[in-house]
């Protein structure tokens, strides 16, 4: 395990700035999919190499990936994890009791207050008031 370890308080403390991230996050990959729809890509992805599918792509596409990455980069030097592009769902350290737990949130939650075990899905979430 590696990155900070949040409070509740800090997160929410950090909730505007990760917000503006998530929504520049979402809607470059909107324009992406929407892009690569109008090229009659958008089934293209898993079973080939990443690198290999930018490389063949057009170059407003290719900044549009280096866009989003850059955002993702930023959620990560904020210890941050961007599970779903398209919901804006992302997590980050936190303790629950004795347990190290991934905090979660995604735009809508006015504050953080959703949890999952660390070898969880984001679709286990639990209340954090629920946790023992």
């Amino acid at each position: 395990m590696r990155g900070k370890i949040y409070t509740l308080e800090e997160l929410d403390h950090a909730l505007p700035l990760v917000s503006a991230i998530v929504e520049d996050i979402r809607e470059g990959y909107r324009r992406l999919r929407v892009r690569l729809e109008s090229l009659g890509l958008e089934g293209r992805s898993g079973a080939m190499n990443p690198e290999e599918i930018i490389f063949d792509l057009p170059p407003d596409v290719r900044d549009l990936v280096d866009e989003i990455r850059d955002f993702i980069s930023e959620l990560g030097e904020l210890g941050l994890y961007l599970r779903d592009p398209a919901t804006g769902l992302v997590e980050a350290y936190g303790e629950q009791g004795e347990n190290i737990v991934y905090f979660s949130w995604k735009p809508g939650e006015k504050r953080v207050r959703f949890y999952h075990g660390l070898f969880g899905s984001h679709r286990e979430r639990k209340p954090v008031l629920a946790a023992v």
